[in-house]
């Protein structure tokens, strides 16, 4: 019987040292390893639209590009076109103005996704259009200016992008048409402007 006691002692004791020994030592210099961390995806590319825009005629989309974390180059074509109603002499008259333009920028991002988190940057404002009145001949006249925005931008998880932000923007404009409406002063007027920024897009890459 002591035998037999003896002999399971030593197989518990046997068995007990191999488990330790598969397993490794434990203990503070040996610490279980740390869960494993998700990588963040950087997304290089982003299209937006802003609606807001379409309410004062311009109808465009910005590109943005990060070649690196936190710094995108922005290039937003667009057409615009607008009217402005008057009279003269009594007369009620209609100028119309329409042309395409663009603006190259840059823009700061505190995230490092991609187009997303706060941000601030400056842009190069280009256009040539036409202003064309009633009983008169089609004007050609350029703008040119810059602006400088502020906001934010979210990117969710399918890379649906929503932002929102506002700016100022400051043109010239090589004719003088006076008495503009604001939709039409902000095309054809010159001089200091506020804007607005609401988007929507996608980002992907």
């Amino acid at each position: 019987m002591r035998f037999f006691f003896g002999s399971l002692l030593v197989s518990s004791m046997v068995l007990a040292t191999t488990v330790a020994s598969a397993q490794g030592p434990a203990g503070p210099e040996h610490p279980a390893p740390a869960p494993a961390v998700e990588e963040v995806k950087h997304k290089p590319f982003t299209v937006n639209i802003n609606p807001l825009s379409y309410g004062i005629g311009r109808y465009g989309a910005d590109f943005q590009y990060l070649p690196i974390p936190h710094h995108a180059i922005v290039i937003n074509p667009f057409y615009a076109s607008t009217t402005a109603e008057g009279t003269s002499n009594g007369v009620p008259f209609e100028q119309k103005f329409s042309g395409f333009g663009g603006e190259l920028g840059y823009r700061l991002y505190t995230s490092e996704r991609g187009a997303s988190g706060f941000f601030v940057g400056p842009s190069l404002i280009l256009g040539s259009y036409t202003a064309s009145a009633t009983g008169s001949e089609k004007v050609s006249f350029s703008s040119i200016g810059y602006a400088v925005d502020i906001g934010g931008q979210a990117m969710l998880k399918n890379g649906i992008t929503i932002g929102a932000g506002f700016g100022l923007q400051n043109t010239k404009v090589n004719k003088d048409f006076s008495d503009l409406p604001f939709t039409a002063a902000v095309l054809a007027g010159g001089g200091w402007r506020p804007r607005l920024l609401f988007s929507v897009g996608y980002s992907f890459g």
